[in-house]
């Protein structure tokens, strides 16, 4: 993966953990959960300069890239977007996410242009 996040964040992890497998139940059902991922979501929002309710976490880059080509279909689908259209991507895309997207937009016609990073 891209390594360890700092050790502030893995306590905060670690704090998260053992509250949770403490009492499974009282954190999923007393709302603890819900609001911790929205406080978690709002904070984010501000370091990308979007509104709370329009940020959702997700567990890692797949999980999101699925997300957005999902997204990507749905707008062939429903007529926002045309066979011909074209998906940007960098040379550095997660070969994994690069194949669902190609199936993507293999399917729906689309073409994928790809911006080369030196790396």
């Amino acid at each position: 993966s891209f390594g360890s996040p700092p050790i502030p964040v893995q306590r905060v992890q670690q704090d998260i953990r053992d509250a949770w497998l403490a009492a499974p139940d009282a954190c999923f059902f007393s709302g603890k959960l819900q609001e911790s991922i929205a406080a978690a979501s709002a904070s984010a929002s501000h370091l990308i300069n979007a509104e709370a309710d329009d940020v959702c976490l997700v567990e890692n880059a797949t999980v999101a890239s699925m997300t957005v080509f999902n997204r990507w279909t749905w707008s062939f689908v429903e007529g926002r977007a045309s066979r011909g259209d074209g998906v940007l991507v960098l040379s550095v895309i997660y070969k994994a996410c690069e194949f669902s997207l190609r199936a993507t937009c293999g399917r729906a016609g689309a073409n994928i242009v790809v911006a080369e990073v030196p790396f």
